[in-house]
Parts: C-alpha cells; structure tokens; sequence
C-alpha cells in the first residue's frame, strides 16, 4: 500500500512539475549575437557593466544569448551568458582577483525611451 502512494505521489510530481517548468522553459529562444535586435541589446549590456569599479565585469564577454517575452506583451528580455575574456584556469577561485561569469537581463520596450535597458544581473565566482 505504501508503495503504490509513493508511485502516485511521484506521477504527480513528475506531471505537475513537468507542467510548471515546461512553458517557461519553452518560451525561451537561443539567438545568435549577430541576429536583428541583439547587437542593441548586447550595447546596452555593456554600457552598464562599464559603470562597475570593478575591472572583472568590463572584461566579460557575451557567449550566448536567449530572448524572452516580458509578460503582459510589453517587450522582451534578453538574457546574456558573460565570461571573463582571459584564462581563468590558472587563477585562484578564492583570490580577490578570481574571474567572474554573469548573466545580465537587458529588456527590450519598443516604445519607451530608452529601448533598451538593464533589468538585474547575476554574477558568481
């Protein structure tokens, strides 16, 4: 009796969970750095890392981008992968100096002023 609880329990959850993940996931879209729209985005990006003191975020670069729909249709977000430009291999994780990667949140409203702007930006060692 006990086994066939924890077999509904686990269906449930794997169809439920299944069902909460899915369409978030679904309405993501990989691009290319160079598609229409994402060169804009990808300037403001880095507009807003260059205002960072610290010399880590200026030198990360962008690998990948997805885009998303804002909710209520109002726009896009554009999320970017950034890794630091030079060899982290040989650098102490636990150093001051220990290279960062971030994903920074752009998003695109095509009808306010400025289009694109930074929405937040999440970084780790």
């Amino acid at each position: 009796m006990a086994y066939l609880k924890l077999s509904l329990v686990l269906v449930m959850f794997v169809f439920c969970g299944s069902g909460l993940s899915g369409p978030i996931e679904g309405d993501k879209e990989e691009l290319k750095l160079t598609d229409p729209g994402v060169p804009e985005a990808l300037q403001a990006a880095y507009a807003e890392l260059g205002k960072n003191s610290d010399a880590r975020y200026r030198r990360l670069k962008a690998l990948s981008v997805t885009r998303a729909d804002l909710t209520g249709g109002s726009g896009q977000e554009y999320d970017f992968k950034m890794l630091e430009d030079r060899d982290c291999s040989k650098i102490d994780g636990n150093s001051p100096d220990a290279c960062i990667q971030c994903n920074v949140f752009i998003s695109d409203k095509p009808t306010e002023t400025p289009r694109y702007t930074h929405t937040h930006m999440n970084c780790v060692v």
